[in-house]
């Protein structure tokens, strides 16, 4: 794994339990690949009595996305939080992601950015299967001085 959960956590603004990912298999300048085995923690902060729905995907997403931003464009070195302002072409194909053993695969590709927005296609499987893709923006928060 390139990047581990340890050193992933000073790059994503999300802390504790809400932190989705378990590490960076891949990452270059328009792509990032994630892995997770939150989907099945019994502390994950979006469990509920009935599971985990698969429209948490898109959190998983998110972070996903916010890791890349870190990664590839981010210059002071903290986590640069983001408002979600859309989801659109989101496919759901499992009603349910804590239900799965497989580790989950998040897939995001960014198809585009300007200084205050980033754009990305995402997509999270396991073992081949897709289970929620769709596009997400972001909005940028400025980075406030240290």
């Amino acid at each position: 794994m390139m990047i581990e959960r340890a050193a992933l956590a000073s790059l994503v603004p999300h802390a504790g339990a809400m932190m989705l990912l378990d590490g960076v298999e891949f990452w270059d300048g328009q792509r990032i690949i994630c892995i997770s085995m939150q989907h099945r923690a019994n502390g994950n902060p979006l469990l509920t009595k009935t599971g985990l729905s698969s429209l948490n995907g898109i959190e998983f997403a998110a972070q996903a996305m916010a890791a890349h931003g870190a990664l590839t464009d981010n210059s002071s070195g903290r986590p640069r939080s983001g408002l979600l302002l859309s989801v659109r072409d989101c496919r759901l194909h499992v009603r349910r992601l804590d239900d799965l053993a497989s580790p989950l695969r998040i897939e995001a590709m960014q198809l585009g950015r300007t200084a205050e927005t980033r754009i990305y296609r995402f997509e999270l499987s396991a073992r081949e299967v897709k289970l929620v893709d769709g596009r997400l923006t972001v909005q940028l928060r400025q980075e406030e001085a240290p």
